[in-house]
Formats: C-alpha cells, sequence, structure tokens
C-alpha cells in the first residue's frame, strides 16, 4: 500500500460506505489474467437476448462461478454488482431454458434483481436501483458508438484493468482517475455490445452512482472522472513560453502501454495494484521518446495501468497527471525533458 503523509485524499464515491484512498486500495482479492477480446469488425448477426442454454452444476458455487459458467455459452450478457459475487447458488440443472429465464431464476435464489439493459442483464440487490440511471453513450461521440466487442470480466477485477484491456483490444484511450479506476467490478459478459454500453456496465458493476462521475471524450481519447476532481483538462505548466520544437514535441503521436509495453502475441496480464510514478520514468521515457523526470515529491505518487493509442504528448502527459485528482500538480517542457512538479 502506498502512502504519501502531506498528500492524501478520500473520496466516497459510491454507495454506502465503499470510499477509496488516493494512496490506499483496498484488499486486492484476485487478480485476474485474461486474453484480450477479440473486436468485432464487421457487423455480425444480432444474437438472441434469451437464446436457450442448458446449465447445470452438481454442487453448491457462488452467483459469480455460475454466471462465469453461463457466459461460456455466448449466447447473452449479464452484469453482477460487485460484492454480490458470493451469494451461495444451490446445485440445479435447466435444460433448453431461455438465458433471461435461467438469470431470472439466480437473481430470485441470491434475492437481487434481473433488469434488461440492452445487449445485457443487470443483476443488483434492492436499494440500488439507481444504477439504472447510470448513462455514458449520450457523453461519446459517434466513433465509439460503432465500436462493438465481446468481452468477460472477472469477479473482483479492478476497473483501471478492464479499461486497459479495453483500449488494448479496440486499439483506443480509456483513462480513469484514481478514484474511480481502482473500483472494483463484478462478473461481466458482454456479447456483441456496443462500447457506450460495455462501459456503462463496467460502471455499474463497480457501484458507480450516476451522479458521481462525468465522462470527458474526444477523438483521441476518453477520460472518466470523478465529480468533483478539479484537475484541469490541460496540466501544461509553461504553455505561454514554448518554443516552435517544443510545440512540435507535444504534438507528436505516441502510443504508451503502463506499467509495462505489451508483448505481442501473448495475453493480456492485470496487474494488482497501481505503481509509483518514480518506477514508471524509464518507460515513460522511452515510450514517449523524450526524457520524463520529476519532482522528488511525486516520485512516491501512484499510475494506474492504462493503455493510449495514437494520442498526442501533450495528451498522454495530460492523462497521466489527471489520475491524480486534485489541482497542484503538472509538467513542463525544459529544451528536450518533460518535467512533472507541484504547482507551488
Amino acid at each position: 500500500m502506498m502512502r504519501h503523509a502531506s498528500f492524501a485524499l478520500t473520496f466516497v464515491l459510491f454507495f454506502g460506505a465503499s470510499g477509496c484512498a488516493l494512496f490506499g486500495h483496498g484488499k486486492p482479492e484476485k487478480v485476474p489474467v485474461a486474453e484480450a477480446p477479440k473486436p468485432i469488425k464487421e457487423p455480425a448477426a444480432p444474437r438472441p437476448k434469451d437464446g436457450k442454454v442448458s446449465l447445470s452444476i452438481a454442487e453448491n458455487s457462488t452467483l459469480a462461478e455460475v454466471l462465469r459458467k453461463l457466459g461460456m455459452n455466448k449466447v447473452g450478457g449479464a452484469v453482477l454488482m460487485n460484492g454480490w459475487g458470493e451469494r451461495s447458488v444451490a446445485a440445479f440443472a435447466y435444460d433448453n431454458m431461455p438465458y433471461g429465464e435461467i438469470l431470472g431464476k439466480l437473481a430470485e435464489t441470491t434475492q437481487c434483481k434481473c433488469d434488461p439493459q440492452g445487449p445485457y442483464y443487470l443483476l443488483y440487490p434492492p436499494g440500488y436501483e439507481t444504477l439504472l440511471d447510470v448513462s455514458v453513450a449520450d457523453r461519446l461521440p459517434d466513433r465509439y458508438a460503432k465500436l462493438k466487442l465481446d468481452l468477460d470480466i472477472g469477479d473482483y477485477t479492478r476497473l483501471f484493468n478492464a479499461l486497459a484491456l479495453l483500449g488494448h483490444s479496440l486499439g483506443i484511450s480509456i483513462v480513469a482517475d484514481n478514484l474511480l479506476a481502482e473500483s472494483t467490478c463484478g462478473e461481466c459478459a458482454f456479447r456483441d455490445a456496443p462500447l457506450p454500453d460495455v462501459l456503462k456496465g463496467l460502471l455499474q458493476s463497480a457501484r458507480t452512482a450516476p451522479d458521481a462521475f462525468f465522462v470527458e471524450a474526444n477523438e483521441e481519447y476518453i477520460f472518466l472522472g470523478t465529480v468533483g476532481n478539479p484537475s484541469p483538462a490541460s496540466a501544461l505548466l509553461n504553455g505561454d513560453a514554448l518554443s516552435e520544437s517544443a510545440r512540435e514535441l507535444l504534438n507528436k503521436k505516441v502510443t504508451l502501454t503502463l506499467p509495462r509495453p505489451i508483448e505481442p502475441n501473448k495475453p493480456f496480464e492485470f496487474v494488482r495494484a497501481p505503481d509509483r510514478l518514480g518506477r514508471l520514468l524509464t518507460t515513460l521515457s522511452t515510450q514517449l521518446g523524450v526524457t520524463v523526470e520529476a519532482d522528488p515529491r511525486l516520485l512516491e505518487f501512484p499510475v494506474n495501468p492504462c493503455v493510449l493509442r495514437s494520442v498526442s504528448l501533450r495528451s498522454a502527459m495530460d492523462l497521466l497527471v489527471r489520475q491524480w485528482p486534485i489541482a497542484r500538480f503538472g509538467y513542463e517542457v525544459r529544451q528536450d525533458t518533460i518535467y512533472l512538479r507541484p504547482t507551488e
């Protein structure tokens, strides 16, 4: 667990009392390793939302385990709110039953609700009905609505891992600030689902209140932030004093994968927790093609895993700094060096 004596922030983001400290994160119960989902490049034939499935379990299992087994049939989509995956499900055998009907029976058995949400069903306990108000699609440029994919996310997956996997699979850039990114998702299965619906489902799964986050999106990236995050869209501190070469440097297109580059032909690996900025300066410099340095006071700051594809170096640095949800940090261009520092 990383802590910094002079800089700590706790923000209650989710329903209930599950807060998240900027430099602390909850017990990482499990660390799934996932293979990158395959984007659907051509429009696929619509799948019946309630295709029929035969499913049986011989002994008591958790709801998350049953949903994972059900998801192997690749018939429909389901999103489970985190914290409900450990509910016990007794042995059963369903033969050639509609997918949605099976989910309804599982919901009844585990005392939760099951509501259709476009390409998936949302399973959640009574009292969390406001999750149905989470919305993302109307805040994204059209280019993102055209992206569809199949995706499975295991129970206890950190949101930063899920977003990095999405970016890696689709070749896009999605970043969330530290408070939001460290939230935990429940079991999720998406089938031929548009990206806006996948993002909505992940946020619902992580118990994100509909009025607790904002979406900032353009053709380069999607940024998900905590409401109240005061960090400015640009973290550049000496923009008025840039030389022409410095401006060209900031406009250069880059690809950045943290905490390390993704090796070709290898499974996408989730990580347990954010890394320290000080440990990432070398890979930042290598991948961005410019020396990146930082004020010693920032070396212990957490940097979430992320995947950025074909963004300007300026955007990459802005998104890196905006993970810290407080307006006290930025970066300068000093000759051929990017220098991260406090603003005061």
